[in-house]
């Protein structure tokens, strides 16, 4: 509340300055430009006496006229303030006093042209009270420039003085807002900014140590559920064999469960390695789908992979390109109704090309992942990669899923140089791109591997 009143005062402050600024710099032009029609009507005048011809004079008195129309109406504006042309008029009662003592002069020589204009259009130039006029002008110029030259001068100190003290209070201002929010940083935000890293860091352990604790357990009945199922146990009936099939799947999502929850944790520490070989990719996902078979056969999802002519070989971690993989076609296949179709593409891209909406900046291998699925709500596109979203159709359509699986895909992508994005239309289907650069993941030194 503090910080923001003194935003805005300065603002305020600023404000009000920049307006006297131009509003004395407008004064000092006026100023100036009174001297000038001072001398114009001094000039004029005795042009006038000179006793031109018809035309002149006529020429004469209409140039004497507009001069001291705008004589009058410029001196009227220093003294009181005109807004069309931007002056306020806030004058300080030095400035007021030196105008009141010039106001004579100012009032006689106006007084005295109005009079010359009546007497030149009524064709009494040469007339006594013409020169008596005249005379009293010509005499009064310099007393008027003077005058002017000596308010123009008290301005302009006043205005400097103005200057100088806008700037100390502006100094003033700005030191003060820096110390407040030095006082915010190392009071308030940093002590609750290193509380919450304190916090993140201890529940990120908590799940790491948690998960551990519960990987234990699900593992031993995976063991047990699978020598039951071989046979070493002695036989079972049909049912027993379907229960414990139901139990064997059952453990089996508790441990994908676990292995997530360590890998988010591992992520968010950052302590994850990325240990890089030459592998081949089209192995390695063609070994994927081997295993997804049978998900796919179940749903009677057509699928169809696409692989380049010729094989190649990029330096890939196998694990994590597995779980990146993985999780983009059990998506697919999750979120695909039965009949739909999943198709996995591979392909070397050129840079400079656009895939996706996206402009490719180095040469990449492409995994493009589609699907007739359910697509993503385009209100809840931007947060696809966030930890723990789901979008709402998502969640009716299959309640099993965490929201972790492209949180942990992109997180890998990004620390191992590769991008992933994507686009999708709601009821028709989504396209997951996957670009890694041909040079291969990046290597990364850490404390433990994600779990595949």
């Amino acid at each position: 509340m503090f910080l923001a009143v003194l935003i805005i005062a300065g603002l305020a402050w600023s404000e009000y300055q920049l307006a006297n600024q131009e509003s004395d710099s407008r004064i000092v032009n006026i100023s100036g430009r009174q001297r000038m029609l001072s001398q114009k009507i001094s000039k004029v005048v005795a042009e006038l006496a000179a006793k031109p011809d018809t035309e002149t004079s006529t020429r004469l008195t209409a140039e004497l006229t507009d001069a001291l129309n705008l004589w009058e109406r410029s001196q009227n504006a220093l003294r009181f303030g005109d807004a069309s042309i931007g002056i306020t008029g806030d004058n300080s009662p030095t400035v007021n006093r030196m105008y009141s003592e010039l106001d004579p002069i100012y009032e006689r020589i106006l007084s005295l042209g109005k009079i010359i204009v009546t007497l030149t259009r009524s064709d009494r130039v040469g007339s006594a009270e013409f020169f008596k006029a005249t005379s009293e002008i010509l005499s009064n110029e310099n007393s008027f420039l003077m005058g002017m030259n000596n308010i123009v001068f008290t301005h302009d100190r006043e205005a400097s003085a103005r200057v100088t003290k806008s700037r100390i209070i502006v100094f003033s201002v700005n030191i003060l807002l820096l110390s407040f929010m030095i006082f915010l940083w190392f009071v308030i935000i940093r002590p609750a900014l290193r509380k919450a890293q304190a916090i993140d860091k201890a529940k990120s352990e908590f799940i790491s140590l948690a998960s551990h604790q519960l990987k234990t357990p699900p593992t031993a009945i995976k063991l047990l559920t699978e020598r039951l199922l071989g046979g070493k146990m002695g036989t079972f009936t049909d049912k027993q064999k379907e229960y414990l099939g139901d139990i064997r799947s059952s453990n089996q999502r508790m441990i994908d469960l676990v292995n997530t929850l360590l890998n988010v944790s591992r992520i968010d520490m950052g302590g994850f390695i990325i240990q890089i070989k030459e592998k081949n990719p089209d192995i390695i996902i063609q070994n994927i789908l081997d295993e997804l078979k049978l998900i796919i056969d179940k749903k009677q999802l057509e699928l169809r992979a696409i692989f380049l002519e010729k094989n190649i070989m990029l330096m890939l971690d196998e694990s994590l390109f597995r779980i990146v993989i993985n999780n983009l076609v059990i998506n697919a296949i999750h979120y695909t109704a039965e009949g739909g179709k999943v198709q996995i593409e591979c392909k070397v891209v050129s840079k400079g090309q656009t895939f996706g909406g996206k402009f490719l900046e180095e040469n990449c291998f492409m995994i493009i992942v589609s699907d007739t699925g359910y697509g993503i709500p385009q209100k809840e596109q931007s947060k696809i990669f966030t930890k723990l979203f789901r979008a709402d159709n998502a969640r009716e359509k299959n309640t099993d899923g965490t929201g972790l699986g492209l949180y942990i895909v992109k997180s890998i992508l990004d620390h191992s140089g590769g991008s992933i994005w994507f686009t999708s239309r709601e009821n028709e289907g989504s396209v997951f791109y996957v670009a890694i650069p041909m040079s291969g993941m990046r290597a990364k030194a850490g404390e433990k591997e994600l779990v595949a």
